[in-house]
């Protein structure tokens, strides 16, 4: 669990990124993926990735 240094929120590790992404392509939605993982669906839609956040 990393966070920034002036920052509550906590960052997602890679293997949670990556997990975020493989349950987004199976159809789950941010909130579904939040409670599998952990976390808010919030810092779910907060990755930066052109598989969750297409042009």
């Amino acid at each position: 669990m990393q966070q920034h240094k002036n920052s509550k929120r906590r960052e997602l590790t890679e293997e949670e990124r990556v997990s975020v992404i493989l349950l987004y392509k199976e159809g789950k939605t941010y909130h579904k993926i939040g409670e599998e993982i952990g976390t808010s669906r919030t810092t779910v839609g907060r990755i930066d990735s052109p598989d969750l956040n297409p042009i």
